[in-house]
């Protein structure tokens, strides 16, 4: 912002790199949850480890979850004043 970027834009940036990490992570999380879902199988009854209700359930609330908790952020880093940063540093 300080070099001239529109808010809109750092809103984006925030918001596309909270949705990457969350999205890589749940990639990571159903990988582990399909390869390792068998061992638990055994110890919790009438569970199957690959429910895909339970899968595209995870698979939408994660991805709005991270984007809430990014576009806080987000918000709050557009509406920053950039030379009380400079200031102040």
């Amino acid at each position: 912002m300080a070099l001239g970027a529109p808010n809109y834009r750092v809103v984006r940036l925030v918001v596309v790199q909270g949705l990457g990490l969350a999205l890589i992570g749940l990639a990571l999380g159903l990988a582990a949850a399909l390869a390792f879902g068998q061992l638990l199988a055994g110890p919790v009854f009438d569970v199957n480890p690959r429910d895909p209700i339970i899968l595209a359930g995870v698979s939408t609330v994660l991805p709005s979850i991270a984007l809430a908790a990014s576009y806080v952020p987000a918000g709050r880093a557009a509406g920053f004043d950039p030379l009380f940063a400079l200031r102040h540093r």
